[in-house]
């Protein structure tokens, strides 16, 4: 059977085979088919314009019942396979999030901080990607450029209408004021004027959680880490990047540590941070999740589904 679902929130789907579908006020454009083999009512699935999919049966269902979901953009057809199979006659609910080598659907995307030293590369990620990008920065030219900055509400206003997902990849200045300002109440802006749904990347840094160690930098970790708080209690969904020492190397040339814990100590690329984030915008296992990154010897990841369903989910 075929089900008819709606690009952009959500969409009621009755038992089979009798298929009904509503369109929520946000959605009203077909968009992606979903083949499911008989035998397997959906009681409810829920396509975003980020290619996330949550889909609940109230029979059995398979643990993997998503493969390969591709789509070119949000207006364009595509089909994803589910193997309604029985599992060990084990009957409950199955929420399928696993979208294995799915492509970013074309959205748009705010960069705030895109002509940084690892905005600037996200943003150039997206572009090649024939993605819908915009920048917000003190010096941003050009096609679909906001002059201003994260601590300018009016600014992230602006920047923000229509946009599907933002990155804030911010440095402040070296004062505590600026800091605070920047990478606390900057953040702040951003998720106070971001529409429901906008998914948020956040790029911060390793030692929030152990500033001790760095009196220094105290300023600004606390304020990086109140940034950081501001993000979870949004309600949005999102993903928290905490790169370790931060390089100018290429990028791609070796593996990546994806840790969780705030403990360890190493460099990574900037090109790398960013290559995290366009995939954070793409794979739905990044979601509600906190990380550090290092760079380690060894091959670079090959797997992103793979290597974010690895890590735990930020506490509730």
């Amino acid at each position: 059977m075929r089900l008819s679902i709606v690009a952009y929130g959500r969409a009621q789907i009755g038992p089979a085979p009798d298929i009904s579908a509503t369109a929520y006020p946000q959605g009203v454009q077909p968009g992606v088919g979903l083949e499911l083999l008989p035998g397997a009512p959906v009681h409810l699935v829920g396509l975003h314009a980020l290619v996330e999919v949550d889909v609940s049966t109230e029979e059995r269902f398979p643990h993997r019942p998503v493969r390969g979901l591709e789509l070119a953009d949000l207006d364009h057809a595509s089909t994803v396979e589910a193997d309604a199979a029985h599992r060990h006659g084990h009957l409950g609910r199955y929420p399928a999030t696993a979208l294995a080598g799915a492509r970013l659907a074309k959205v748009s995307i705010l960069v705030i901080g895109g002509t940084g030293r690892v905005g600037s590369h996200v943003v150039r990620k997206l572009t090649e990607a024939t993605q819908s990008v915009r920048v917000l920065g003190r010096s941003a030219s050009g096609p679909g450029a906001v002059r201003g900055s994260i601590d300018d509400p009016a600014a992230v206003r602006r920047a923000l209408e229509g946009a599907d997902g933002v990155v804030i990849a911010v440095e402040s200045g070296t004062t505590a004021a600026a800091a605070r300002a920047v990478h606390e109440l900057g953040v702040r802006n951003v998720v106070e004027a971001a529409a429901p749904g906008t998914l948020v990347v956040l790029v911060t840094q390793i030692y929030l959680t152990r500033a001790d160690e760095h009196p220094e930098m105290g300023y600004i970790l606390g304020a990086r880490l109140a940034g950081e708080e501001a993000v979870r209690r949004s309600g949005l969904p999102y993903t928290i990047v905490r790169p370790s020492w931060l390089t100018g190397q290429p990028g791609g040339r070796g593996a990546l540590l994806l840790d969780q814990g705030d403990t360890g100590d190493g460099q990574v690329s900037r090109e790398d941070i960013a290559e995290i984030c366009v995939q954070a915008l793409r794979v739905p296992a990044a979601r509600g999740k906190t990380f550090e990154v290092y760079g380690v010897p060894g091959d670079p990841v090959a797997d992103w589904q793979a290597a974010f369903a690895k890590l735990a989910g930020d506490a509730a």
